[in-house]
C-alpha cells in the first residue's frame, strides 16, 4: 500500500517469509510438547502460499520463494541444534546460513551473478512501473483535478513524494542483499512472536523488549 515500502522490502509479499517460519516454529513446538494441529495447520498454509504464484512477478518470484524455504529450514536447523540460544542469535545464524546456501547453489548451478542482478533489477523496475501506472490513473481522474485545484500545496507534496520514490530505486538495487537480510530478520522475529502468542510450548528464551536492543 505504501509505494516506498514496495521498493525497500525485497520480498513484497511478507507472508511468503512468515508462513514457512511459523510452520518451522510450530514444528519445533510440537517436538517440545506442543499441539500437533497447530504445526499441521501452519505447514499446510505454508505449502499453499509457497505453491501459489504471484501473477506478473516474473523470474523473481521463484527466487523469493526459494529464499523463504531455505531461511525457514535454516532457522529450524539452528533451533534444533542449539535450543538454548536466544532468538537474535538464531535468526542471525539462520540468515547467514541462508546466504551461504544461496551462494553454494549459484556456484553449483553456474548461474552468472548478472542473471540474478538482472532479475532483481527487473523486479524493482516492475514495482516502480506499477506504482507510476497507479499515479497516472489517479491524476487522470476528475476527483484528483478538483483536489489539486483546492489544495495546491498538498498536490505539490504528493509530487515530491513521487520523485522520492523514483530516487529510491537505485538505492534498493544497490543494497538489496542488506535489505533482504533485514527483512528476513524482521520476518523471523514476527513469526517467533506470533508463535509464542498462539502456543504455550516454549521453543526458546523469550524475546527481550525492543528498547533493550543493542548491536
Amino acid at each position: 500500500m505504501v509505494a516506498a515500502l514496495r521498493l525497500v522490502a525485497p520480498i513484497e509479499q511478507t507472508m511468503v517469509l512468515i508462513a514457512p517460519a511459523m510452520a518451522v516454529c510450530a514444528l519445533l513446538g510440537w517436538q517440545a510438547g506442543g499441539r500437533f494441529w497447530l504445526a499441521a495447520i501452519w505447514m499446510g498454509l505454508a505449502v499453499w502460499i509457497l505453491s501459489t504464484s504471484i501473477p506478473g512477478a516474473g523470474a523473481f518470484d521463484p527466487l523469493a520463494r526459494g529464499w523463504s524455504v531455505v531461511l525457514a529450514a535454516s532457522f529450524g536447523i539452528v533451533g534444533a541444534v542449539a535450543p538454548g540460544r536466544p532468538f537474535f542469535t538464531r535468526a542471525l545464524s539462520a540468515t547467514g546460513l541462508t546466504f551461504a546456501v544461496a551462494l553454494a547453489v549459484v556456484l553449483g548451478m553456474r548461474v552468472p551473478p548478472t542473471v540474478i542482478a538482472r532479475n532483481v533489477s527487473g523486479e524493482i523496475t516492475r514495482r516502480v512501473e506499477a506504482t507510476e501506472a497507479e499515479w497516472r490513473v489517479r491524476e487522470a481522474s476528475p476527483e484528483w483535478g478538483a483536489f489539486t485545484a483546492q489544495y495546491p500545496a498538498a498536490a505539490e507534496m504528493v509530487a515530491q513524494g513521487e520523485a522520492q520514490v523514483r530516487a529510491v530505486k537505485p538505492f534498493s538495487i544497490t543494497f538489496f542483499p542488506a535489505l533482504l537480510a533485514l527483512e528476513s530478520l524482521a520476518a523471523l522475529g514476527l513469526a517467533w512472536s506470533l508463535y509464542h502468542r498462539a502456543s504455550r510450548a516454549r521453543i526458546g528464551p523469550p524475546m527481550r523488549p525492543v528498547r533493550e536492543f543493542r548491536f
